[in-house]
């Protein structure tokens, strides 16, 4: 068939005439799936690059504290040995010190130990009772708190609340 005009694709000038169209191209297929794997494969790049900076910084960071500690380690083992020394001078001093005094001289210091111990244990008492006294009201505060929670009284938890801040301080 011929087509009038003799361009391919156009209508023929008459309506009953049946024209027969060159077969259409087919589509050009889609590269979604290529572009997809492009992303995916882009973020686990990023990913990899991502935990790979971590693992760096976390690897400086562990080499830079192990130097501190190793650092600690030899400041602790000299004090130790400076400690020792020290120790060692004082027992020798000690026991020239005691070889020197008398019997007279120990009983006396013996006895002025014991009387400044006995001084420091009343003192020690006397600050333990003021302890006891000043903690007997935050303990009854916090009973109470502690009882008017379990009774389920809501009204009276922020007055119970205050009171224990207040004796607790």
């Amino acid at each position: 068939m011929t087509y009038p005009g003799g361009q391919y694709g156009e209508q023929p000038l008459f309506g009953n005439e049946q024209t027969q169209y060159l077969p259409v191209e087919p589509p050009q297929p889609k590269r979604t799936g290529m572009i997809v794997m492009v992303i995916v494969v882009a973020l686990v790049l990023v990913g990899g690059v991502g935990v790979g900076l971590l693992y760096v910084n976390e690897t400086q960071r562990t080499a830079q504290l192990t130097a501190q500690l190793a650092e600690k380690d030899r400041s602790t083992a000299d004090k130790d040995k400076a400690i020792a020394t020290a120790n060692k001078a004082a027992e020798d001093a000690k026991t020239q010190a005691q070889s020197a005094l008398t019997q007279i001289q120990e009983a006396k210091a013996q006895a002025q130990d014991a009387q400044s111990k006995l001084q420091a244990a009343l003192d020690a008492k006397a600050a333990a009772e003021a302890k006891v006294s000043a903690l007997t009201g935050c303990a009854q505060a916090g009973k109470d708190l502690v009882a008017a929670t379990d009774s389920h009284d809501d009204s009276r938890l922020g007055d119970l609340g205050n009171a224990l801040l207040a004796a607790c301080r």
